[in-house]
């Protein structure tokens, strides 16, 4: 099987001809087109193939998870029809028990479970999906999750500025900005630094 994508330009013309199938036994090769004025992504197919992540950790988890936040928006705005996914808000809420549960006391979360030690970019990946989950009206614990976005502003009075920090902080303070709760004068410091 082979696929051929090619953009054409207005005007253009696109011959096909049994030379597409040349390398095929005869009789047994077939030819199909499709136009279309975007990508010819299958995106429903994609985000479906993310659901199907092997793992429980903790990037796993919400990197299968996010995604299907989008889902149904997603799929109507590139033209699709019915998700083939019927019971999204549930495995999204299993999602963020799941996550909720390698929750450190501190706020931050572990790898596999809250005995895991603390990641720094995952527990900042697991709290920006969090948010995003709330903002969307799933149901979320508000001291778990109020205790995570009190860790995230302490990371920023634990870290300095250098590279790898500097990455760590500005995805932090994006993720608080979604929330609500950024340090404004950590804001405008790292803006104008």
């Amino acid at each position: 099987w082979q696929r051929v994508t090619q953009r054409l330009q207005p005007g253009q013309s696109l011959d096909l001809d049994a030379s597409l199938l040349s390398p095929y036994l005869a009789g047994t090769g077939e030819t199909q087109i499709s136009l279309s004025s975007r990508p010819n992504l299958n995106v429903p197919a994609l985000l479906e193939q993310l659901d199907r992540y092997p793992y429980g950790c903790l990037e796993q988890t919400t990197s299968r998870a996010l995604p299907l936040l989008y889902f149904n928006e997603v799929t109507q705005n590139w033209g699709g029809n019915q998700s083939p996914l019927t019971d999204i808000r549930e495995r999204v809420q299993k999602a963020i028990q799941r996550v909720l549960s390698m929750q450190k006391y501190s706020g931050g979360f572990g790898l596999w479970d809250e005995n895991s030690a603390q990641e720094l970019w995952l527990s900042a990946y697991a709290l920006d999906f969090l948010t995003r989950a709330k903002q969307m009206r799933y149901l979320l614990p508000k001291s778990a999750y109020q205790r995570g976005l009190d860790w995230l502003k302490q990371s920023l009075n634990d870290i300095g500025y250098k590279p790898d920090e500097l990455a760590f902080r500005s995805y932090a303070l994006y993720v608080l900005a979604r929330a609500q709760q950024a340090p404004l004068g950590d804001m405008r410091y790292l803006h104008d630094q």
